[in-house]
């Protein structure tokens, strides 16, 4: 499975805001159907996740579906300006 970049927004947008939780991962695992092992990778950029499974992750963490879509939008439209500054 790719990473994400660990410099991602999303990534950093849900561990923030699994941290303010006060949550254990075995806590969001419940919740979410999610290994807390997947969480934890996905928390530090270490394993790329769909926009459901982050949309998932962040309800589980007390953030709305907008503001996981609005953060996983930015990481994409960087990545696409990324691969075009390859080529011109």
């Amino acid at each position: 499975m790719k990473d994400m970049d660990k410099d991602s927004l999303t990534p950093k947008l849900l561990k923030t805001a699994y941290e303010k939780s006060g949550k254990t991962l075995k806590e969001i695992e419940r919740e979410t159907e999610i290994a807390d092992s997947s969480l934890s990778k996905v928390f530090n950029g270490k394993q790329y996740a769909s926009i459901t499974m982050l949309v998932k992750i962040g309800e589980a963490v007390g953030l709305t579906p907008k503001q996981v879509a609005n953060t996983y939008k930015k990481d994409k439209i960087s990545e696409i300006d990324a691969e075009i500054a390859e080529f011109v």
